[in-house]
């Protein structure tokens, strides 16, 4: 059984340090998802190059809240920071250096909706 585009709000948490070159086209793979019902949480961890002027032309984005620190070097307290912010019943992790590959969401939440005993899922990496 095929899930619909509503069904569930998926949180889509972003690391973003120095990623100029990719993060614009990071946050368009995510916001060009067939699947629509998102929220987009990203955190700038203290970026010295021109990401946060990226950011900026999103700030107005209502799927989208933005972060902004003084860097700290440690993924781990930013992920839990990230997590903290998710309000989406399914989390996807991601690094502002990433892309979704097009329509990549829906068959995701598909899967861990109808497998339960699923914990997370994984994909593939393309270079």
């Amino acid at each position: 059984m095929g899930i619909n585009n509503k069904d569930f709000l998926v949180s889509i948490c972003m690391l973003c340090y120095n990623h100029e070159k990719y993060l614009l086209e990071s946050i368009e793979s995510v916001l060009s998802q067939n699947y629509s019902n998102i929220e987009v949480i990203i955190l700038d961890d203290g970026s010295n190059d021109n990401s946060t002027a990226i950011l900026e032309k999103f700030q107005n984005n209502p799927k989208i809240q933005i972060i902004k620190q003084k860097n700290t070097g440690n993924i781990a307290k930013n992920l839990n920071t990230l997590i903290s912010k998710a309000s989406g019943e399914y989390i996807l992790i991601i690094s502002c250096d990433d892309k979704l590959v097009e329509d990549s969401l829906l068959p995701k939440i598909d899967l861990m909706h109808n497998n339960k005993n699923l914990v997370f899922v994984a994909s593939k990496k393309y270079y």
